[in-house]
């Protein structure tokens, strides 16, 4: 049984959630809890891509598969801003990723690692990318 405080968190952690898939762009009258109402489009189709929330409340979609040549796992990388509901591409991977991690670090940079790079018999990897966004964020302390 989850304690108050759990439960509390958890609500946080879903209303952060709803903020993002949401986007403030959209009418306040079209937000009604539990449903999903329309944002901007990704400028990537993606499959088994990683989605964390970073600086500004930003969204860093990376790799995945893609729809282009083949269903690939994608380099390319993408930042979703909720308060315009759209997406933007930012910098590429060095290496194809699909079924990656991708972990939140300080300073709002994302380690991206392992994954599958595409290709029969191409071992998964064991690389690691680190993200460093273009502008400094709040916890930028280290």
């Amino acid at each position: 049984m989850k304690s108050f405080s759990g439960k509390l968190a958890a609500g946080i952690a879903s209303l952060h959630l709803a903020t993002v898939l949401v986007g403030i762009g959209a009418s306040a009258n079209a937000l009604t809890p539990g449903s999903f109402v329309p944002t901007g489009s990704m400028t990537t189709g993606r499959a088994a891509h990683t989605a964390t929330r970073v600086h500004g409340g930003k969204v860093l979609v990376v790799g995945g598969y893609g729809r282009q040549g083949g269903d690939l796992p994608l380099a390319s990388a993408e930042l979703y801003d909720p308060s315009t509901g759209t997406f933007s591409a930012t910098g590429s991977m060095t290496a194809t990723r699909a079924g990656h991690t991708a972990t939140l670090l300080l300073g709002c940079k994302v380690l991206v690692a392992g994954g599958e790079p595409g290709g029969a018999g191409v071992p998964t990897l064991a690389t690691a990318e680190l993200y460093v966004p273009s502008t400094p964020c709040e916890d930028d302390g280290e």
